[in-house]
Formats: structure tokens, C-alpha cells, sequence
């Protein structure tokens, strides 16, 4: 994977809308928001092509959007299970004369614009939430109901944080041991690894190979792969397969990277782990499209006549409006947008501006990335 003319990028502003973004209408008590980002239910919504609205019209044209599987299981494309390493420009192995060692490697569904770190708590919510109502931002199994201070609207705009317009798959290092899964061989998370029966049968599971890939030659007699690499493991020195080295560095010598790098070309995406900086990003782009929506409001309120007759429901002043269902399509813009830079374009890693692909300097999901960017390294 190459990489493209590093650019700082401007978020660009949302336009204000030419006619009223606000409903007229008496809101559908059925319409809800999905705020409480979790990780597991983006994946399966993105496998089933569940999209980001939640409005009751059966022919909302978010409410599917394209269905992309995990890419360990997705079927009409090569399944993501391992990648080869390589190390001062040579692949790793656990002797001189073996195969390449595979590493497992996984994705995950990633927020664009992510629940918590951006979207919780922001001023956007107020054009998007009704006014007084418990809204859901939980962050696992429990929910975490609480009302948008300040809400501007009558009713909700049906928007899914979870939807499969906002996802991504994303490499990082759960195969290998970087939080409590995987085989345990990121070594600044393990501090002893036991050459041991179970600990490498983990490592071949973590393949999830079939047992033609497995196969290792037209000999019957022949070992078969999966049991050679428990024994080869088993008979190797720890460091030789530990993905050991400084974080952050791009160094040709450094496992680490070389696994990161490596995952980036196999999956096509930004390596993931830690991204405040992209959340910050992302609320730099909201703040953008709250401050349009705040314009649009308050001419709303002194100019539109039809938010002046139309009925408001019991509780609600002269002050909140209808909510503003096109919202969500601009939520869509958002996501549109972050994903064509934390993902590749034909070959290179970035989004198309004319005939230029380029990245972004300041759209990462990981450290790791950052330094890469930083170190102009293709």
C-alpha cells in the first residue's frame, strides 16, 4: 500500500438549507434514536445491511444501506484470517529453513463518528433529540438513559449510531494479544508466554483456517500444516515469534510494525486502537453542522410560518421546532467522509481529490498510523 500527499484537512462547513429543515408535522411517537454505541451490534448491522434510520416509513432510503460482512466470513471475498510479516525486509519464521509464520489477524466495526467520544454530550444532539426525552447513550448491556439539555425539537429524528452507513472494518491487534484475547504475543501486554500445548493449539484456532488450507502437500504421509506449526512453536525460542519493539515506531526492525503495516495492506484500513484525536476531529465536523442548524433554527423561529401554525405537541413552547429529518443524510455525509480517508482507494490508503489520492494528517485511528504519516514512510 502506498501512501497519498499528506494534507491537513479542512471539515468542510454544512451549507444552510435554501426551505425550512424543520418538520411541520406532529412527530411519530414511534420515532427513536439509537445513541449507546456498541460494537458488536454496528457489526451485525453491517453484515445485514441495517441502516442509520430508524423512521418508521418503510421506504426511508437510510434505513438499508450495503451489506459488508466481517471480513473473516465474508464469503464472496478472500476471508481475512492471517498475514505474513516481514522484518528488516524478511518474512518471519520460526527457523531458517520453515515457511513464513502466519499471525492471526481480526477487524472490528468502527464508529465513524463514534458514540461516546463524539457524539455524546455534543451540541448536535440538541436538533436531533426531543425535547424531555429519555435518550439511551449506553456503552454495553446497560442502559444509560438520560434527557439533551437545551434539546431544540419536538421530536426525535430517528437517527442509529449503529447503522451500517456508520461502520467500518478495521484491523488492530486483538488477534495477537494486544487487549485480554487473542494469542498473546504483543509483549508489551504479556510479560510471560509458555511455549505450551494449549497456548499454541490457540494460535492455530485463532487461524480459523479450513482443512484444505491446512493441507500441506500431496502426500498423505506428509504432516499436516496445522500440526506442524504447534510443533515448530512449541520447539521455538519465545522471541521468535513475540511481536516485541517500541510502539509507534516505523522502524524496518521493529515486529510491531511490521505486523501493523501488515494488517493495513491486507485489510485496506487504518490500523485501530486508540483515537481521541479522531474523535476531536469528528466533533470539529459536528460543531460545524450544529452551528448551521442553530442559524437555521433561529431564522425559523422568526421567519417560517409554517413552524409558526404548526401544532406543537403538550409541553412544548414557541421555542422548539420539528425535527430535522435531513439531518440524518448530513450524519451520513459525515461518515461518507471520515471513511474515505481511514480507508484505500484502488491501491493507496486516502480519498480522491481530482486525480490526486491523499491522506489526511490529522485523520488516524491509532498512534500508529500518526507515526507513519509523520514519517513519510511508503
Amino acid at each position: 500500500m502506498e501512501i497519498g500527499e499528506l494534507v491537513t484537512v479542512v471539515i468542510p462547513d454544512s451549507a444552510e438549507e435554501a426551505k425550512c429543515p424543520f418538520s411541520h408535522k406532529p412527530p411519530d411517537p414511534k420515532e427513536k434514536n439509537e445513541l449507546g454505541g456498541i460494537g458488536t451490534t454496528l457489526g451485525d448491522n453491517m453484515t445485514a445491511g441495517i441502516g442509520i434510520s430508524h423512521e418508521s416509513k418503510s421506504d426511508g432510503p437510510l434505513r438499508k444501506g450495503t451489506k459488508e460482512g466481517d471480513p473473516r466470513k465474508r464469503p464472496k471475498k478472500r476471508r481475512l484470517v492471517s498475514v505474513l510479516i516481514k522484518v528488516n525486509g524478511e518474512y518471519a519464521k520460526l527457523s531458517e529453513d520453515g515457511d513464513p509464520l502466519p499471525y492471526p489477524l481480526t477487524c472490528a466495526a468502527h464508529h465513524l463518528v463514534p458514540a461516546q467520544e463524539s457524539l455524546k454530550g455534543h451540541e448536535i444532539l440538541k436538533y436531533m433529540c426531543k425535547k424531555g426525552e429519555q435518550q439511551d447513550f449506553r456503552n454495553g448491556k446497560s442502559a444509560a438513559p438520560a434527557a439533551v439539555s437545551g434539546s431544540k425539537v419536538w421530536g426525535n429524528v430517528a437517527y442509529n449510531v449503529n447503522g451500517s452507513h456508520n461502520g467500518v472494518w478495521l484491523p488492530g491487534n486483538y488477534a495477537v494479544g494486544g487487549g485480554k484475547v487473542g494469542v498473546q504475543v504483543w509483549s508489551d501486554k504479556v510479560t510471560a508466554r509458555r511455549n505450551n500445548a494449549k497456548a499454541n493449539q490457540s494460535w492455530v484456532d485463532a487461524l480459523d483456517l479450513s482443512p484444505d488450507a491446512w493441507d500441506s502437500g500431496d502426500d498423505d504421509d506428509e504432516e499436516e500444516a496445522s500440526e506442524a506449526l504447534k510443533r515448530a512453536l512449541g520447539r521455538a525460542k519465545k522471541k521468535a515469534f513475540m511481536l516485541a519493539g517500541k510502539n509507534h515506531s516505523v522502524a524496518a526492525g521493529n515486529p510491531k510494525w511490521a505486523y501493523v503495516k501488515a494488517a493495513m495492506d491486507a485489510s485496506g484500513g487504518q490500523f485501530h486502537d486508540r483515537h481521541e484525536d479522531y474523535s476531536n476531529e469528528v466533533q470539529d465536523y459536528l460543531r460545524k453542522m450544529a452551528a448551521a442548524y442553530k442559524k437555521m433554527h433561529s431564522g425559523a423561529i422568526k421567519n417560517c410560518k409554517q413552524c409558526e401554525k404548526a401544532a406543537r405537541p403538550s409541553g412544548m413552547s414557541k421555542n422548539e421546532v420539528g425535527p430535522p429529518y435531513g439531518i440524518v443524510g448530513r450524519l451520513k455525509n459525515a461518515s461518507d467522509f471520515f471513511k474515505g480517508y481511514l480507508t484505500r482507494t484502488n491501491k493507496t490508503l486516502g480519498t480522491r481529490k481530482g486525480r490526486k489520492i491523499v491522506t489526511a494528517a490529522n485523520i488516524y485511528t491509532s498512534g500508529w498510523v500518526h507515526a507513519w504519516f509523520n514519517d513519510h514512510t511508503p
